[in-house]
């Protein structure tokens, strides 16, 4: 039984790397020919790096480039990439911590949305605005649930929005498609008029904003224009 279970683990990793092809990527050299590398200069081990590995079918010795960091992201953005990995030239390699070093620097997606209601806040937000209620027009005009945003709203934000939304308060929810059954925490109403702009990861497989925080409001964006932005690599 074991040995059937073992053949067959690798006849499907077999069939499935020929529908996917998977490529090594080698990022560093920290040990060769018994002399450690870690307190080398970057620069020095990949210099040693590119030297011994020679391109193959199936691995590599991805691309770096020294400076124009802001082309690079904008580079990266534009393709729907996840962002870039920044480097110190001189930095060593510090095995099993987060060096200050190195950077990952993700790419943040902006959206504009349409605020569709707000939850009160708790712990030392309670009896404050918690996070927004937000959503985007489908093709239909409907209005799309889009999640929640709580974290990037000052002290001083919270209580201006909380008075702008309540100015507007409904007793149901405008938005017409996805909104949750159950809310963990009391749920206010409102006409969506107030449009707002929010920096995100992604979308989820659900719809709904992985890792939003607020920017700010947009007073400059008709409410019933926003919409569901696409980006690359969607």
């Amino acid at each position: 039984g074991a040995l059937f279970s073992t053949r067959g683990a690798e006849f499907a990793a077999v069939a499935r790397a020929a529908d996917v092809p998977v490529t090594y990527l080698l990022f560093d050299v920290l040990w060769l020919d018994g002399h450690d590398l870690t307190g080398q200069p970057y620069t020095d081990r990949r210099r040693l790096l590119e030297a011994l590995v020679e391109p193959g079918p199936s691995w590599r010795v991805p691309p770096s480039h020294v400076g124009d960091g802001e082309a690079w992201l904008r580079a990266v953005t534009e393709q729907g990439l996840e962002g870039l990995v920044a480097k110190r030239l001189d930095s060593t390699y510090e095995a099993g911590r987060r060096s200050p070093a190195w950077r990952k620097i993700k790419v943040r997606r902006r959206q504009e949305l349409v605020v569709a209601g707000w939850v009160e806040g708790d712990g030392g937000l309670s009896g404050e605005l918690g996070g927004l209620v937000v959503a985007y027009h489908d093709d239909a005009g409907r209005l799309v649930y889009a999640g929640r945003v709580g974290s990037g709203i000052s002290g001083t934000e919270r209580r201006r929005v909380r008075a702008a939304l309540s100015s507007r308060a409904t007793d149901t929810s405008p938005i017409e498609v996805g909104l949750p059954s159950a809310w963990d925490r009391p749920v206010h109403h409102c006409r969506p008029e107030v449009v707002v702009e929010v920096a995100f990861a992604e979308w989820t497989g659900d719809g709904v904003l992985r890792h939003p925080s607020y920017v700010g409001e947009r007073t400059d964006v008709d409410a019933d224009q926003v919409i569901r932005e696409p980006f690359p690599g969607d």
